[in-house]
């Protein structure tokens, strides 16, 4: 099965978080949205800040690792992880993204 993780992160932190995805065979791609505005609960206060949105296309298999990596760069305590299963898409395209995260490569 496959997903797109949603990740949100500061733009300083974006080229970082994507080329370690990638060189670690973790993503397949990801697709950046540079200018999102987040609005959220944090210490019982409600804060805003501008972050950049990471669609990152995988396996679901690949999750776990993906996390661990994320929680390891990732400049905040609780960094938004979250994955959307793929219900369909095009056979070509699932293919090439299960080649390109395929879990006998080393990373």
């Amino acid at each position: 099965m496959f997903g797109i993780i949603m990740i949100t992160c500061p733009s300083e932190f974006v080229e970082t978080l994507t080329t370690t995805l990638l060189k670690k065979r973790l993503a397949a791609a990801i697709n950046i949205l540079p200018a999102v505005q987040s609005w959220y609960w944090w210490d019982n206060t409600i804060c805003s800040k501008e972050e950049s949105l990471l669609l990152v296309k995988t396996h679901t298999s690949r999750f776990c690792k993906l996390e661990q990596i994320v929680k390891e760069l990732h400049p905040y305590q609780v960094p938004s992880i979250v994955m959307l299963p793929i219900i369909s898409g095009t056979d070509d395209y699932l293919n090439w993204i299960s080649q390109e995260v395929n879990d006998s490569v080393d990373s």
